[in-house]
Protein backbone atom coordinates (compact mmCIF):
# COMPACT_ATOMS: atom_id res chain seq x y z
CA UNK A 1 0.00 0.00 0.00
CA UNK A 2 1.04 3.62 -0.76
CA UNK A 3 0.88 6.80 1.48
CA UNK A 4 -2.62 7.95 1.05
CA UNK A 5 -3.60 11.75 0.53
CA UNK A 6 -6.51 11.63 2.70
CA UNK A 7 -4.87 13.98 5.29
CA UNK A 8 -4.14 16.70 2.60
CA UNK A 9 -7.60 18.36 4.35
CA UNK A 10 -6.14 18.21 7.84
CA UNK A 11 -2.72 19.72 6.59
CA UNK A 12 -4.52 22.70 5.32
CA UNK A 13 -6.62 23.33 8.67
CA UNK A 14 -4.82 22.20 11.10
CA UNK A 15 -3.40 25.98 11.78
CA UNK A 16 -6.19 27.85 9.48
CA UNK A 17 -5.85 30.26 8.63
CA UNK A 18 -2.05 31.05 9.62
CA UNK A 19 -0.01 28.02 7.83
CA UNK A 20 -0.25 24.82 5.84
CA UNK A 21 1.30 21.88 8.33
CA UNK A 22 2.96 19.21 6.25
CA UNK A 23 2.09 15.95 7.46
CA UNK A 24 4.27 12.94 6.54
CA UNK A 25 4.61 9.84 7.37
CA UNK A 26 6.45 10.37 10.29
CA UNK A 27 4.45 13.10 11.74
CA UNK A 28 1.05 11.90 10.99
CA UNK A 29 -0.02 9.56 14.25
CA UNK A 30 1.35 12.51 16.49
CA UNK A 31 -1.15 15.02 14.32
CA UNK A 32 -3.60 13.05 13.26
CA UNK A 33 -4.51 10.19 15.43
CA UNK A 34 -5.41 12.92 18.75
CA UNK A 35 -8.46 13.90 16.24
CA UNK A 36 -11.77 12.74 16.90
CA UNK A 37 -13.13 10.11 14.53
CA UNK A 38 -15.81 12.28 13.14
CA UNK A 39 -12.89 14.50 11.29
CA UNK A 40 -12.71 11.22 9.18
CA UNK A 41 -14.09 11.61 5.57
CA UNK A 42 -17.49 9.59 5.74
CA UNK A 43 -17.60 9.30 9.95
CA UNK A 44 -21.43 10.86 9.46
CA UNK A 45 -23.54 11.21 12.53
CA UNK A 46 -24.76 7.71 12.45
CA UNK A 47 -21.48 6.05 11.97
CA UNK A 48 -19.66 8.07 14.71
CA UNK A 49 -22.62 6.67 17.10
CA UNK A 50 -21.43 3.30 15.89
CA UNK A 51 -18.09 4.37 16.75
CA UNK A 52 -18.76 5.25 20.18
CA UNK A 53 -20.80 1.91 20.58
CA UNK A 54 -17.55 -0.27 20.58
CA UNK A 55 -15.14 2.67 22.29
CA UNK A 56 -13.71 4.52 19.27
CA UNK A 57 -13.64 8.38 20.30
CA UNK A 58 -10.26 9.08 18.16
CA UNK A 59 -8.55 8.32 14.89
CA UNK A 60 -5.98 6.83 16.76
CA UNK A 61 -8.66 4.62 18.17
CA UNK A 62 -9.87 3.91 14.74
CA UNK A 63 -6.30 2.90 13.46
CA UNK A 64 -4.96 0.33 16.54
CA UNK A 65 -8.33 -1.69 16.19
CA UNK A 66 -8.34 -4.94 14.79
CA UNK A 67 -9.50 -4.53 11.05
CA UNK A 68 -11.35 -7.80 11.09
CA UNK A 69 -13.15 -6.65 14.12
CA UNK A 70 -14.12 -3.07 12.28
CA UNK A 71 -15.75 -5.43 9.34
CA UNK A 72 -18.04 -7.41 12.32
CA UNK A 73 -19.20 -3.97 13.57
CA UNK A 74 -19.26 -1.71 10.29
CA UNK A 75 -19.39 -4.11 7.25
CA UNK A 76 -16.51 -3.14 4.06
CA UNK A 77 -16.82 0.54 5.44
CA UNK A 78 -15.34 -0.55 8.47
CA UNK A 79 -11.97 -1.82 6.63
CA UNK A 80 -12.30 1.42 3.98
CA UNK A 81 -11.96 3.76 7.76
CA UNK A 82 -9.68 1.34 9.03
CA UNK A 83 -7.51 2.82 6.01
CA UNK A 84 -8.03 6.19 6.09
CA UNK A 85 -7.31 6.04 9.59
CA UNK A 86 -3.54 4.44 8.90
CA UNK A 87 -3.14 6.91 6.06
CA UNK A 88 -2.70 3.47 3.88
CA UNK A 89 -4.12 3.78 0.11
CA UNK A 90 -5.03 0.65 -2.24
CA UNK A 91 -5.19 2.48 -5.56
CA UNK A 92 -2.54 1.91 -8.04
CA UNK A 93 0.53 4.08 -7.93
CA UNK A 94 -0.66 6.56 -11.85
CA UNK A 95 1.76 8.77 -13.56
CA UNK A 96 1.39 12.43 -13.00
CA UNK A 97 -1.13 13.26 -16.00
CA UNK A 98 -3.04 9.85 -16.59
CA UNK A 99 -7.20 10.26 -15.61
CA UNK A 100 -9.21 7.39 -15.42
CA UNK A 101 -11.84 7.24 -17.58
CA UNK A 102 -15.07 9.19 -16.44
CA UNK A 103 -18.32 7.37 -17.30
CA UNK A 104 -20.99 9.74 -15.89
CA UNK A 105 -20.81 13.47 -14.17
CA UNK A 106 -23.70 14.08 -11.39
CA UNK A 107 -24.41 15.99 -8.47
CA UNK A 108 -27.45 15.05 -5.87
CA UNK A 109 -28.35 17.18 -2.61
CA UNK A 110 -30.20 16.40 0.48
CA UNK A 111 -32.58 19.59 0.29
CA UNK A 112 -32.52 21.85 3.74
CA UNK A 113 -36.64 21.46 3.66
CA UNK A 114 -39.58 19.43 1.75
CA UNK A 115 -39.47 19.75 -2.07
CA UNK A 116 -43.82 19.63 -2.29
CA UNK A 117 -44.24 21.00 -5.53
CA UNK A 118 -42.42 20.97 -9.16
CA UNK A 119 -41.65 24.80 -8.88
CA UNK A 120 -39.64 23.98 -5.43
CA UNK A 121 -37.90 21.19 -7.83
CA UNK A 122 -37.33 23.24 -10.24
CA UNK A 123 -35.09 25.58 -8.23
CA UNK A 124 -32.88 22.63 -7.45
CA UNK A 125 -32.49 21.29 -10.75
CA UNK A 126 -31.42 24.50 -11.85
CA UNK A 127 -29.01 24.45 -9.53
CA UNK A 128 -27.62 21.16 -9.81
CA UNK A 129 -27.90 21.18 -14.15
CA UNK A 130 -25.68 24.27 -13.68
CA UNK A 131 -23.20 22.22 -11.75
CA UNK A 132 -23.10 19.31 -14.24
CA UNK A 133 -23.19 20.99 -17.17
CA UNK A 134 -20.42 22.77 -15.99
CA UNK A 135 -17.97 19.62 -14.58
CA UNK A 136 -18.68 18.39 -18.28
CA UNK A 137 -17.33 21.15 -19.93
CA UNK A 138 -14.40 21.41 -17.97
CA UNK A 139 -13.55 17.69 -18.49
CA UNK A 140 -14.00 18.59 -22.05
CA UNK A 141 -17.09 16.14 -22.40
CA UNK A 142 -20.67 15.88 -23.31
CA UNK A 143 -23.63 13.58 -22.19
CA UNK A 144 -26.15 12.00 -24.41
CA UNK A 145 -28.40 11.10 -21.58
CA UNK A 146 -29.93 12.39 -18.54
CA UNK A 147 -30.79 10.47 -15.40
CA UNK A 148 -32.59 11.96 -12.43
CA UNK A 149 -33.28 10.71 -8.77
CA UNK A 150 -35.51 11.29 -6.47
CA UNK A 151 -35.94 10.11 -2.85
CA UNK A 152 -39.10 11.38 -0.43
CA UNK A 153 -39.57 11.67 3.05
CA UNK A 154 -39.49 7.96 3.57
CA UNK A 155 -36.79 7.18 1.79
CA UNK A 156 -38.35 5.53 -1.05
CA UNK A 157 -36.15 6.09 -4.46
CA UNK A 158 -37.05 6.34 -8.09
CA UNK A 159 -34.26 6.72 -10.61
CA UNK A 160 -35.65 7.27 -14.53
CA UNK A 161 -33.37 8.19 -17.31
CA UNK A 162 -33.84 9.64 -21.20
CA UNK A 163 -31.44 10.08 -24.20
CA UNK A 164 -31.32 13.02 -25.36
CA UNK A 165 -31.07 13.71 -29.07
CA UNK A 166 -28.15 15.08 -29.36
CA UNK A 167 -24.79 15.34 -27.14
CA UNK A 168 -24.71 18.35 -24.68
CA UNK A 169 -22.71 19.87 -22.25
CA UNK A 170 -25.31 23.23 -21.73
CA UNK A 171 -27.38 23.34 -18.30
CA UNK A 172 -30.40 24.58 -20.07
CA UNK A 173 -30.26 21.20 -21.96
CA UNK A 174 -29.67 19.22 -19.09
CA UNK A 175 -32.02 20.90 -17.33
CA UNK A 176 -35.19 20.50 -19.44
CA UNK A 177 -34.83 17.00 -19.70
CA UNK A 178 -34.55 16.44 -15.90
CA UNK A 179 -37.70 18.37 -15.79
CA UNK A 180 -39.35 16.22 -18.52
CA UNK A 181 -38.33 13.47 -16.91
CA UNK A 182 -39.69 14.69 -13.60
CA UNK A 183 -42.84 15.36 -14.86
CA UNK A 184 -43.21 11.97 -16.78
CA UNK A 185 -42.55 9.91 -12.88
CA UNK A 186 -43.86 12.33 -10.17
CA UNK A 187 -47.14 13.40 -9.14
CA UNK A 188 -47.00 15.42 -5.87
CA UNK A 189 -50.02 15.09 -5.22
CA UNK A 190 -50.35 11.32 -4.69
CA UNK A 191 -46.52 10.64 -3.79
CA UNK A 192 -44.99 12.15 -0.36
CA UNK A 193 -42.84 15.44 -0.71
CA UNK A 194 -38.76 15.03 -1.87
CA UNK A 195 -35.61 15.60 0.27
CA UNK A 196 -33.26 14.52 -2.06
CA UNK A 197 -32.69 15.17 -5.49
CA UNK A 198 -29.92 13.78 -7.99
CA UNK A 199 -28.70 14.86 -11.45
CA UNK A 200 -26.15 13.07 -13.87
CA UNK A 201 -25.11 13.34 -17.10
CA UNK A 202 -24.83 9.73 -18.85
CA UNK A 203 -23.39 8.08 -21.69
CA UNK A 204 -20.53 10.58 -22.14
CA UNK A 205 -18.71 11.60 -25.60
CA UNK A 206 -15.68 13.61 -25.93
CA UNK A 207 -16.42 17.43 -26.76
CA UNK A 208 -15.26 17.16 -30.25
CA UNK A 209 -17.80 13.87 -31.34
CA UNK A 210 -19.84 14.88 -34.41
CA UNK A 211 -23.32 14.70 -34.22
CA UNK A 212 -26.06 14.45 -36.94
CA UNK A 213 -27.48 18.60 -37.04
CA UNK A 214 -31.52 18.75 -37.47
CA UNK A 215 -32.30 20.54 -40.82
CA UNK A 216 -35.32 21.84 -39.58
CA UNK A 217 -34.19 23.51 -36.40
CA UNK A 218 -31.11 26.75 -35.81
CA UNK A 219 -27.93 25.00 -34.59
CA UNK A 220 -28.08 27.25 -30.97
CA UNK A 221 -24.46 25.74 -30.53
CA UNK A 222 -22.01 28.37 -30.71
CA UNK A 223 -24.33 31.06 -28.95
CA UNK A 224 -24.85 28.33 -26.25
CA UNK A 225 -20.60 27.25 -26.22
CA UNK A 226 -20.12 31.56 -26.07
CA UNK A 227 -22.44 31.84 -23.16
CA UNK A 228 -21.48 29.05 -21.12
CA UNK A 229 -17.69 30.26 -21.18
CA UNK A 230 -18.79 33.58 -20.54
CA UNK A 231 -20.35 32.64 -17.45
CA UNK A 232 -17.78 29.89 -16.40
CA UNK A 233 -14.95 32.50 -16.35
CA UNK A 234 -16.80 34.88 -14.61
CA UNK A 235 -17.62 32.50 -11.63
CA UNK A 236 -14.04 31.48 -11.73
CA UNK A 237 -13.07 35.26 -11.14
CA UNK A 238 -15.55 36.67 -8.65
CA UNK A 239 -17.15 33.29 -7.50
CA UNK A 240 -20.57 31.62 -7.97
CA UNK A 241 -22.75 34.10 -6.92
CA UNK A 242 -21.20 36.75 -9.81
CA UNK A 243 -24.08 35.21 -12.16
CA UNK A 244 -27.01 33.38 -10.89
CA UNK A 245 -30.56 32.61 -12.44
CA UNK A 246 -33.92 35.00 -11.71
CA UNK A 247 -35.94 31.64 -10.89
CA UNK A 248 -32.87 30.84 -8.13
CA UNK A 249 -33.56 34.33 -5.88
CA UNK A 250 -37.14 32.76 -5.00
CA UNK A 251 -35.79 30.59 -2.37
CA UNK A 252 -32.58 31.43 -0.64
CA UNK A 253 -32.86 27.99 1.05
CA UNK A 254 -33.03 26.09 -2.21
CA UNK A 255 -29.95 28.29 -3.87
CA UNK A 256 -27.22 25.89 -3.54
CA UNK A 257 -23.85 25.68 -5.11
CA UNK A 258 -23.23 21.50 -5.49
CA UNK A 259 -20.07 22.18 -8.08
CA UNK A 260 -18.20 24.15 -5.20
CA UNK A 261 -19.67 22.09 -2.65
CA UNK A 262 -19.04 18.61 -4.49
CA UNK A 263 -16.45 15.95 -2.99
CA UNK A 264 -14.10 13.85 -4.31
CA UNK A 265 -13.94 10.74 -3.29
CA UNK A 266 -11.24 8.11 -3.22
CA UNK A 267 -11.75 6.52 -6.42
CA UNK A 268 -10.03 3.48 -5.96
CA UNK A 269 -11.91 2.38 -2.45
CA UNK A 270 -15.59 2.35 -4.55
CA UNK A 271 -14.67 0.90 -8.37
Amino acid sequence: MSWNKIFAKFGSDYKKPDAVTCITQDNYQDIIWPKPASDLLYVGHATERKLKGIAILTIGDLARRDPALLKLSLGKWGLILSDFARGLDTSPVRTIDERSAIKSIGNGVTTPRDITNADDAKLVFICLAESVAARLRENALKCTGVEITLRDSSLYTVTRQMKLPYPTCYDEDIFNAAMQLLNRNYDFYQNKHLRSIGLRGINLVTAETGYQLDMFAPDTTDKKDRLAKAVDQLRRRFGHDAVLRAATLLDDKLRINPKDDHVIHPYSYFR
